[in-house]
């Protein structure tokens, strides 16, 4: 887990890479939350029981049957009082919300994304994710300073703490942001 968040960042920056075509499409909020959540729900109604059957019995099985459908598992992941290595299973499926809460987002303020000068948004949005990590990490420390795994791991899937990523990804991919074509390409997407 070393390089976890980079794999994370490029997740997400890929995600809005390929999320930045359906921008452009004049569709309502309603109809774009219907099909971004029949692509995204129906992987998780697949992992749910299998999930469910590694963690029966366990508030985290509780919690997530009755947020998942919502999409917000991830946020109710801070009820947790416990959290186990079994719980990891989860891990997937809260990306899934998180990106899923993020493309909402990034939907209801596609004009800005579309019209505002790339550098001061791109400024203004790394600004954002790291103030929210900042301020995740001062909320979720422990003794000392220090963070436990459990609450550590809220950093990644804490949808506004990948912001950037995503609005780099769709930048790049609305060609408002030029790079290198090649393997640069998507290491600057992922950094």
């Amino acid at each position: 887990m070393r390089h976890g968040w980079v794999a994370v960042e490029l997740f997400f920056a890929l995600a809005g890479y390929n999320m930045a075509r359906m921008l452009q499409e004049q569709t309502s909020l309603k109809d774009y939350v219907v099909a971004r959540y029949r692509r995204l729900t129906l992987p998780l109604l697949w992992l749910a029981p299998a999930v469910l059957l590694l963690v029966l019995g366990s508030k985290s099985a509780l919690i997530f049957a009755v947020s998942a459908p919502l999409q917000l598992h991830n946020l109710l992941r801070l009820t947790m009082d416990e959290f186990r290595h079994i719980d990891m299973a989860w891990v997937p499926s809260w990306f899934v919300a998180a990106l899923f809460q993020l493309q909402l987002l990034v939907f209801l303020v596609r004009r800005v994304l579309t019209t505002m000068p790339v550098l001061p948004l791109l400024a203004g949005v790394a600004g954002l994710g790291l103030t929210v990590r900042l301020v995740l990490g001062e909320i979720l420390e422990g003794p000392a300073g220090v963070m436990t795994f459990a609450a550590a791991d809220a950093l990644y899937w804490t949808p506004l703490a990948h912001v950037e990523a995503l609005i780099g990804g769709v930048q790049i991919r609305l060609g408002r942001l030029l790079l290198p074509r090649g393997a640069f390409r998507v290491a600057v997407i992922a950094l």
